[in-house]
């Protein structure tokens, strides 16, 4: 399933949430390379004009 920009956008922040509650030092990581990811193809998207898909 593609996921539109607006759902990216609210995995990259509840990636980032989850992440500030975890009090596992590595899952925290985990989860916040995961956010890293979401965002790395947000903007991949942004800058090709790709914001529908």
């Amino acid at each position: 399933m593609v996921m539109t920009i607006e759902q990216l956008q609210r995995r990259y922040h509840w990636l980032k949430y989850e992440a500030d509650f975890i009090a596992d030092a590595q899952q925290a990581h985990v989860i916040s390379e995961q956010a890293n990811q979401v965002m790395a193809e947000i903007k991949q998207r942004l800058s090709t004009g790709d914001v529908n898909s």
